[in-house]
């Protein structure tokens, strides 16, 4: 009786940590922008994509003075 409580509890807690996670990561926001990508640095996940491939060109000087660098 009390190894199926503790499982049940078990189960119960897992359930619980699971759902807390989900809730943590928000969704993607809405930008008015043609297209955007954000990457993580350190482990190099794909953290939001949208039109990631669609070619476009730089939109500031300082873009296009990095990219002739």
């Amino acid at each position: 009786m009390q190894l199926m409580c503790f499982r049940q509890v078990l189960v119960f807690g897992w359930t619980l940590a699971a759902t807390a996670a989900m809730a943590a990561v928000p969704p993607a926001p809405k930008l008015p922008a043609d297209a955007y990508f954000l990457m993580d640095a350190t482990t190099g996940q794909v953290l939001v994509d949208h039109n990631g491939d669609l070619a476009l060109p730089p939109a500031s000087l300082t873009k296009i003075m990095t990219s002739y660098v």
